[in-house]
């Protein structure tokens, strides 16, 4: 059985939990901590924990990934989970190289983005504002660096011309939850060979 541990922090994230407790051994969930909303200050939990809770899979809440104690408490929590590959989207916080290199795999980035071109936070909006035909799922080997990591598999998402961001931004997840099994299984497998990206610093990226 492959054991996956999850960054996420968004309900974005849930069509890949779900995919991700249906065909794996979903062993840990890293969201978050719950937020303060509204005038009362109620405590909200994240999406991603509220799913672990339903379905009674192990969680952690850490406020920073580089500051301790949290640091050393999402090391012990992942090494009890017996990662073979960790999952991150949308998760919002800096994983540093002793986390993320951790599983057996390593940990993969769902990235909604064609990779070089699309580094960075906003790849869906820039999709829609330069009116691309087509918005791109890179599944990619997190590296310390933003978005620099070697591509795994490189999915195509045809557009019609009218997405706007809150319309595409769902769609993409769903997609990508889709075809996170078999990214994962033939990734560990050999079927598909992580492609360096082109670092090169007269690489010019798309603005």
């Amino acid at each position: 059985m492959i054991n996956v541990v999850f960054f996420g922090s968004s309900a974005y994230c849930i069509p890949l939990l779900q995919s991700l407790h249906d065909h794996f051994h979903l062993r840990l969930v890293i969201t978050k901590p719950d937020q303060k909303v509204g005038r009362t200050q109620e405590l909200r939990k994240s999406a991603p924990k509220e799913f672990a809770l339903t379905h009674n899979i192990p969680f952690i809440t850490p406020a920073s990934l580089t500051r301790e104690p949290d640091h050393e408490n999402v090391i012990h929590a992942m090494l009890d989970s017996h990662p073979t590959i960790a999952i991150v989207a949308d998760y919002g916080l800096l994983i540093p190289h002793d986390i993320f290199t951790l599983p057996a795999y390593q940990t993969l980035n769902v990235h909604f983005g064609k990779l070089p071109q699309s580094r960075g936070a906003i790849p869906v909006q820039q999709t829609i504002l330069q009116g691309d035909t087509s918005a791109y799922i890179s599944f990619f080997v997190l590296e310390q660096t933003l978005d620099t990591g070697p591509v795994v598999c490189e999915k195509k998402f045809p557009l019609v011309g009218d997405e706007t961001t809150q319309q595409l931004y769902p769609s993409l997840f769903e997609t990508a939850a889709l075809q996170l099994p078999d990214v994962i299984t033939g990734y560990i497998e050999g079927r598909y060979i992580p492609k360096t990206q082109n670092t090169s610093d007269n690489f010019q990226l798309s603005t």
